[in-house]
């Protein structure tokens, strides 16, 4: 997808990084300027998702006869939804060449910032795909994006994730401890409904202590 609709600031790679508003020096400004100015060097991101009905029941969600065991948490925010868009989203495998090269390089620093640039990509990836679902959705409503991993959700629901997309949606492959690849990718379900709430999000709901990013707030 073009990477000019993915709106990515100095500003968004910066805060992945950890930086506060007064942090960065000008060198690792100008790193990322260079690299957000020649985005054919690291941009092939790309989102497919799929609708199904399905309900809420307690701490699970069924869509169709497949059952996903988020917990207590994401089924509250999911409750009333009637349907759920299962969703993969990458920022591709060219992104994750260059961070290899960088590795191979042992530069470390080209190697974090790739990365940082890499999470930017596939987050808003998935921000541009919540507004290409609501313009289809039209007047029903539908919740933000959930993954496994967050809020209590076994990584291991992974697999039904992939399930119901296919294999190897947008390309993406899942290890056998659920891991993707490329690894800057996502993949999740998103509630819909007449009633549902696109509620709190992130460390507002999410009870994951050790999180890093929870860190840096």
């Amino acid at each position: 997808m073009p990477f000019d609709k993915l709106n990515i600031t100095n500003r968004d790679v910066l805060r992945e990084m950890g930086y506060g508003i007064k942090d960065a020096d000008s060198f690792v400004e100008q790193q990322i300027d260079l690299l957000l100015d020649d985005p054919a060097s690291l941009v092939m991101s790309r989102f497919v998702y799929r609708i199904y009905s399905g309900k809420v029941e307690r701490e699970v969600i069924w869509i169709g006869d497949t059952l996903l065991n988020v917990g207590s948490i994401i089924s509250s925010i999911m409750e009333g939804a009637t349907a759920f868009a299962v969703f993969a989203a990458t920022a591709g495998e060219h992104l994750e060449k260059v961070m290899k090269e960088a590795v191979t390089r042992n530069d470390v620093f080209e190697e974090y910032l790739v990365s940082a640039i890499g999470s930017c990509i596939v987050e808003k990836t998935g921000d541009y795909m919540e507004n290409v679902l609501q313009a289809e959705l039209s007047v029903l409503s539908h919740t933000r994006r959930f993954s496994p991993g967050y809020c209590g959700w076994p990584l291991s629901d992974q697999k039904s994730i992939f399930h119901l997309l296919g294999d190897n949606p947008c390309n993406i492959t899942l290890s056998e401890c659920f891991l993707m690849t490329p690894i800057k990718s996502i993949s999740g379900i998103i509630g819909i409904g007449e009633h549902v709430k696109r509620n709190l999000y992130g460390c507002a709901v999410c009870n994951m202590q050790s999180c890093y990013k929870r860190k840096k707030k």
